[in-house]
């Protein structure tokens, strides 16, 4: 679980390099603008994996088993 926090993390630090050098550079038909807007897509992608990484499986599992069983249950038993 650790290297891919690790890779993810450095993907992130790519995307933002990138995200960088092309605030810098102008290209014709606004294909800067557009790769740009792709690239924080990607970030923020980047950035909830990153997030949903640091959790362990049986913990999102469990929050959404514990979510469906307080839909079923009766409101007055929990």
């Amino acid at each position: 679980m650790a290297s891919t926090r690790t890779e993810l993390a450095t993907l992130n630090s790519l995307l933002t390099e990138a995200d960088l050098i092309l605030s810098t550079t102008e290209l014709p038909e606004g294909r800067a603008v557009r790769c740009r807007e792709l690239l924080r897509s990607a970030l923020a992608l980047t950035d909830d994996l990153i997030g949903s990484a640091k959790l362990p499986a049986a913990a999102v599992l469990g929050r959404k088993g514990g979510s469906q069983t307080a839909k079923r249950s009766d409101s007055r038993l929990i």
